[in-house]
Parts: structure tokens; C-alpha cells; sequence
């Protein structure tokens, strides 16, 4: 019995601690389970909780994108269309003002047209009067003058238009005629290459010729000179800038006597010519003048030291002005070119010195001035003032067309038959107009009664040609001298 007891109380305590290790286990077990659960359940939601935020931040992103987008497409939208609207309207206002600008510079233009067409009335009108103050005698003399003016043998037969009007009437100028229409200066096509100036030259009984010059001017020598070579290291600075000043005495010897023919042959040029004829030579002179500035340092120093220069001078050269002297004779060279045509042009237009006014020997060449000529130049303008007066006028440029040489048409402007005591009887004036295939030059000339009367506007041009003759008497006059300086310097260098 006592060896059974210990044994069962061994038994009891075995059973009794694996009991408790059976409870522990279990709630061991069960306390895991639950944090487990717990844990999983913390992690589900936090997941839940980090998607929602997430697809929240998306949902928000998003929209503020679109509405982004939506503000950003509607602004550039409104930009786009208020620059479409600028646009259009300085578009607008640019063609407004360029419009506005053309229609006044029409308009000044007709009236400048206008202006000088009235100016050309009234000394038609002036010299028309002149008319009403001779007796029949006289007018019948200077009839019988004119008519002994026959056309050259070369001069082709007038239109069947103007056949008819060739001849002078006998009868003296006492009669009223008005033309029906004013005369038409302008084609009926209106475009500027179409239009041609019927012009009429106004002279006196016996006007004297214009004085002929003294010389005729030759043609210009062809230039002999070169370009110069920066590069080159052949020909000395000092002969490289000799060449030079010989070059522009030579330009300027040129543009004097393509002034003086010009000055010879001003009474032949249309202002489109005379234009074209005073920018060639004012190009020329001008781009002489910028060489021999250039050049004047050099040439002084050449002067000092007997054709030699200065080392200064030969690194100033090398340096800097012989590629600028390279330049400007280049230039040079072009205008001397335009220089060439504009001679060669002056010099053909001496056949047509012999449609010259008809004169009398007893008239001093003295009483004669030149005065400007009129020249219309819009095809849209027609004449402000009616002409009295049975006058011829040129032909229209379609029947010039037919026609390839020059011929002369002579016609009495008749007064109105008023007279004016208070004035002394003056010499009858005629119209004489000369057609050319090309153009129709015109020219107003005074009376020889009254040559110390002439128009405000030539007595305006002599005096401005003038200023400009003196000034370029002084340019040739120091040319001429720079020349001679060069030319002894050369004499010097080669005793």
C-alpha cells in the first residue's frame, strides 16, 4: 500500500503538470490567434484606409488636371481670338491709312497736274492776247515768214488729220473760235507706259536761236585705269595712290563736259531725261568726291616729301585705306559706266537741234532765256482751263505710232479780237509743234518785245543753276589744280 501511494501521487503530478502545460499551450495559442486576427484586421483596414486616400488623391488630381486643362485651352482659346481681332483690325487700319495716303497723294498729285496745266493755259492765254494788238499788216507779214519753213526731205507724210492744218491762214486774227473740247494730253488707254505729252512750243515773230557753246564737248576718254589689288605687293602704294587721283581728275573732267553737253542739249530733254541725266551725275560726283577725301591725306603727304609717303602713311595704307579705296573705285567704276551712257545719249540727240523755233537775224541771241519745260505726266488729269483759239495740237500716241521720223506742224493761235489800249502793240506769236515718234518736247519762250520780262519760274531755275555752276566751277577749278600738282611732282620724281 505505502509502495502503491507514491507512485499514484507521481501519477497525479504528472497528470497535474500536463494539464497545466495543456492550459498554458491553449492560451498561449488562443492570445496568438487573437493578436493575429487583431493584426490582420489592423492591416485590412489600414489598407483599405491607404486605397481610399489614394484613389481619393487620384480622383483629385484628376479633376483639378481637367479643370486645369479646361482653363488653359479656354484662355489660350480667348488669346488667340482677341489676336485674331488685333490683327484684322491693324490689318484694317493699315490699309485704311495706306489708302487714305494714296488717295491724297493722288490727289496732290492732280493738283500739281492741274496747277501746271493752268500755269500752261494762262501763258497761252498770255500769247494769245498778243494777237489782238496788230494790225492786219504786220500779221500778214510774219505769215509769209513762217511759211517759207518747209519739213525736211526725210520727214514723213502727216497723218490725213493733220493735213489739213498745215496751212496758215491769210486772214488776220479777228475772229472768235472756241474749241468744242479742251485738248486731250493723255491716250485713251490711261496706262503710264501709253502716255505721251503733246506739248506746244511758243516762240515769237523772230526769235534768235539759242547761243551755241563756245566748244563742243568731246566724249570722254575710255578709261585706261584699273582696280587696284589690296593683295598685291607688285605695284607701290605711292603708284597705287597716283592711279587714284589721276582716276578722279579723269571722273571729274567727264562730269564737266556731260554738264556742259547737258547744259547745250536742255532744250531736247524731257524731265524723265533730265532726272535720270542729274542722278547719274550727281552719283558720279558724289562717289569722286568720297575717293579724292579719302585720298587727301595721302596726296599731302605726297606733296611734303616730292611724290614720296610717309611709313605711317604706307601702314595706314596697307592697313586700312586701300580696301576702302577698293571699294569706293569699284563703285566708282559703275558710275563711270551710267556716266558713258548718259554721254553717248546727250550726244544723239544732236540730230534733233534742227526742230528748233523759228528766228531772225535782227534779234540778239541775249534776249532769249531758257524756261522750263512742261511735261504732264498723269493719266488721269485732264486740262483745267478751255484754249481759245483755232490752235493744232500734236497727234495722239496712237497715230505717232505710224510714225518714225520727226516732223513740224505750224499753226496760228487767233485772238478774240478785244483790244488793250493800255498796252504797246507787241510781235504776233505762233505755235509751232514738233511731233517725234518718242515724245513731244515743249518749250515756252518769251517774246523778244518785252526780254527783260521773263516767267517767275525761269528767272527761279537760271538763278539755281548758277548757284550750281559756281559751285562746280570751284570743284573743277581744284581738280584742275590738283591735277597740275600731280603732273610736276611726276615731272620732278623723273629729273
Amino acid at each position: 500500500m505505502a509502495a502503491a501511494n507514491p507512485q499514484n501521487r507521481e501519477s497525479e503530478e504528472t497528470q497535474r503538470i500536463t494539464d497545466k502545460w495543456q492550459d498554458s499551450t491553449k492560451d498561449i495559442w488562443r492570445r496568438s490567434t487573437q493578436v493575429w486576427s487583431d493584426s490582420k484586421d489592423r492591416y485590412h483596414q489600414a489598407t483599405l484606409e491607404t486605397w481610399h486616400r489614394s484613389s481619393d488623391s487620384l480622383a483629385n488630381s484628376k479633376n483639378r488636371y481637367e479643370q486645369s486643362t479646361a482653363e488653359a485651352w479656354r484662355r489660350s482659346s480667348m488669346t488667340l481670338a482677341q489676336s485674331k481681332e488685333r490683327c484684322q483690325q491693324s490689318t484694317m487700319d493699315a490699309w485704311q491709312r495706306s489708302t487714305n495716303s494714296w488717295k491724297s497723294s493722288k490727289a496732290r498729285c492732280r493738283q500739281s497736274t492741274a496747277e501746271m496745266l493752268s500755269r500752261s493755259a494762262m501763258k497761252l492765254y498770255q500769247s494769245t492776247n498778243q494777237l489782238q494788238r496788230l494790225p492786219h499788216g504786220q500779221t500778214k507779214t510774219l505769215d509769209n515768214q513762217i511759211e517759207t519753213i518747209q519739213p525736211s526731205e526725210s520727214t514723213p507724210s502727216l497723218p490725213s488729220s493733220l493735213q489739213n492744218q498745215t496751212s496758215l491762214p491769210s486772214e488776220p486774227a479777228s475772229q472768235n473760235s472756241y474749241p468744242s473740247q479742251s485738248p486731250s494730253y493723255y491716250s485713251s488707254t490711261g496706262s503710264p507706259q501709253s502716255v505721251q505729252s503733246s506739248e506746244a512750243t511758243i516762240s515769237s515773230s523772230s526769235p534768235q536761236p539759242a547761243e551755241a557753246p563756245s566748244q563742243t564737248p568731246t566724249a570722254p576718254m575710255p578709261s585706261k585705269y584699273h582696280l587696284i589689288d589690296p593683295s598685291s605687293k607688285e605695284q607701290k602704294q605711292d603708284e597705287q595712290i597716283r592711279d587714284l587721283l589721276n582716276m578722279t581728275d579723269h571722273t571729274f573732267f567727264q562730269l564737266h563736259q556731260t554738264r556742259q553737253l547737258q547744259k547745250a542739249k536742255s532744250v531736247l530733254l524731257g524731265e524723265i531725261e533730265y532726272q535720270w541725266i542729274d542722278s547719274a551725275i550727281n552719283d558720279a560726283r558724289r562717289m569722286s568726291q568720297d575717293l579724292a577725301k579719302l585720298l587727301e591725306p595721302h596726296r599731302l603727304d605726297m606733296v611734303k616729301r616730292k611724290g614720296k609717303i610717309s611709313s605711317s602713311n604706307k601702314k595706314r595704307w596697307k592697313n586700312e585705306d586701300c580696301q576702302k579705296a577698293y571699294e569706293k573705285q569699284s563703285r566708282l567704276f559703275r558710275h563711270q559706266e551710267s556716266l558713258d551712257k548718259v554721254f553717248a545719249h546727250l550726244q544723239s540727240l544732236s540730230s534733233e537741234q534742227k526742230n528748233t523755233p523759228v528766228s531772225s537775224p535782227d534779234t540778239s541771241p541775249d534776249s532769249q532765256e531758257p524756261h522750263p519745260i512742261f511735261t504732264p505726266e498723269l493719266d488721269a488729269v485732264r486740262p483745267v482751263a478751255e484754249l481759245t483759239g483755232d490752235a493744232v495740237f500734236a497727234p495722239t500716241p496712237a497715230e505717232l505710232a505710224s510714225e518714225s521720223k520727226p516732223g513740224t506742224v505750224i499753226a496760228e493761235l487767233p485772238g478774240d479780237g478785244t483790244v488793250a489800249p493800255s498796252e504797246p502793240p507787241r510781235s504776233v506769236p505762233k505755235i509751232i509743234i514738233t511731233r517725234t515718234p518718242e515724245n513731244i518736247s515743249v518749250e515756252y519762250l518769251g517774246s523778244p518785245a518785252t526780254p527783260d520780262q521773263p516767267y517767275h519760274e525761269s528767272h527761279e531755275m537760271n538763278e539755281i543753276l548758277g548757284w550750281k555752276q559756281t559751285r562746280n566751277d570751284v570743284r573743277l577749278h581744284q581738280s584742275a589744280s590738283l591735277s597740275n600738282i600731280i603732273a610736276e611732282m611726276d615731272n620732278a620724281r623723273i629729273k
